[in-house]
């Protein structure tokens, strides 16, 4: 009687430490998951802002193609803005 007694312990025990493993294991799935989504979501929130400014970049030179590569000239130089011929 003994012996079963114990055996039904050891038994519990087992059962009970691959219960506690498996609940660790659904546990560091879970937080290996929401880490990789918040990897994803800071990914695509630098490839937007990437995107936004690629698009403001495109959107200024669309206007002043002109100025590509060239220092602007300064208020105080108003001749040199004159003589430009794509003003």
């Amino acid at each position: 009687m003994l012996g079963r007694e114990l055996e039904g312990r050891a038994n519990k025990l087992v059962r009970e430490s691959k219960e506690r493993a498996e609940k660790a294991k659904r546990q560091a799935e879970k937080e290996r998951i929401l880490r990789q989504r918040q990897e994803d979501r800071q990914k695509l929130f630098e490839e937007q802002k990437r995107q936004q400014r690629l698009a403001e970049e495109a959107a200024v030179e669309a206007v002043s193609p002109a100025w590509r590569g060239k220092p602007r000239p300064s208020v105080s130089q108003p001749s040199e803005v004159a003589s430009q011929p794509w003003l």
